[in-house]
């Protein structure tokens, strides 16, 4: 589980997201994935309605998706995952605040520097709003901590 931002960007910022991004954290791991990752089995003995599916897949994820990169953090349990048009940051939820601050300061930071960037504005998915990143930190923090109280709450639950 993780609590979730959204940024939409230009195609063409998306590597200089990326470098930025690098840029501020070497310490970032990265992975890419493109749509030549993705396993096509074809074979001779393969169901046709199986292969007809399986090329329509391949083809939706080149048109709308692209090529993926994913950045993560993991001394801070963030993930980046960077597509053609727009990224979603995913911050990993941490029991303790003093943990969940030090996450959440780290998340802050890789957002302005996607927002300078990609010259674009955050979406909070939780908060069900676009953020302004001078001003909203607090009220993004408290709903983080928010949703990982009450994810606690059902693990908990669970448990017994």
């Amino acid at each position: 589980m993780s609590y979730d931002f959204e940024l939409k960007f230009n195609p063409s910022q998306r590597l200089p997201v990326i470098e930025a991004l690098r840029d501020f954290d070497p310490k970032l791991d990265a992975a890419d994935m493109s749509s030549d990752d993705m396993p096509l089995t074809l074979g001779r003995r393969q169901n046709p309605l199986k292969q007809l599916l399986d090329r329509a897949i391949l083809l939706a994820f080149r048109l709308y998706i692209g090529k993926v990169t994913e950045l993560t953090s993991t001394s801070t349990a963030v993930q980046i995952s960077i597509l053609n048009n727009s990224a979603g940051l995913h911050v990993s939820l941490v029991d303790s605040q003093n943990s969940a601050k030090l996450v959440f300061d780290k998340a802050w930071d890789y957002l302005r520097v996607m927002q300078r960037v990609g010259q674009c504005t955050t979406y909070d998915r939780q908060m069900g709003r676009t953020l302004d990143l001078d001003r909203d930190f607090d009220a993004a923090f408290e709903a983080y901590c928010s949703v990982a109280q009450g994810m606690q709450r059902v693990f908990k639950e669970f448990d017994r």
